[in-house]
């Protein structure tokens, strides 16, 4: 069957992305966001320029993007629902800004997972303008890291988002080479 609007690849990570700075923070919440490469390690957001956080990150270079989980859906939501130009995302929501270790925009001390960007490229694609950016940093809640250092994505309940609704990720299916064992 064809289907017609929406976006088909998804759900996608549902991302709190914060800018500015500790003392003036601001968070816009996108979906389109992922990785573009891995050596070096780039990651990207697309943001529309109508965005009161677009001018701030186009101008300092700079943004976290904060993974959440379940429980903080509603600030999630708020913050892609409601303009920093009208209300303080930060102070609405509960949010507490805390220092990056490579950038001036904050980590988001709620968030389950912050990864600290500093832009390379940016492309004018006409909706939305994709910020490219070198990953400088990753944080990650000690109860989501494993002994060898990486994150356990089933051990959160983050949360992505496709067609307007929100979805809970982190059920473990299997490992990268598990077709040897699935397809005998």
């Amino acid at each position: 069957m064809l289907v017609k609007g929406g976006f088909p690849l998804a759900p996608l990570p549902a991302a709190l992305v914060s800018c500015g700075t500790v003392e003036r923070p601001l968070a816009l919440t996108v979906a389109w966001t992922g990785i573009v490469n891995s050596d070096p390690f780039r990651m990207y957001i697309s943001v529309q320029p109508v965005r009161n956080s677009h001018p701030v990150i186009a101008g300092s270079g700079e943004f976290v993007i904060n993974l959440l989980e379940t429980p903080m859906l509603g600030a999630l939501d708020y913050c892609g629902t409601h303009s920093g130009r009208d209300v303080d995302k930060f102070a609405v929501c509960g949010l507490t800004a805390l220092p990056a270790r490579e950038v001036r925009a904050p980590l988001v001390a709620e968030a389950s997972v912050s990864i600290e960007c500093r832009t390379c490229e940016t492309l004018h694609l006409g909706s939305h303008d994709m910020f490219i950016a070198d990953v400088l940093a990753v944080h990650a809640a000690p109860a989501l890291v494993n002994e060898d250092g990486r994150i356990c994505f089933d051990r959160s309940g983050l949360v992505g988002y496709a067609n307007s609704q929100y979805f809970e990720q982190g059920k473990l299916l299997g490992n990268f080479g598990c077709s040897r064992t699935l397809l005998k």
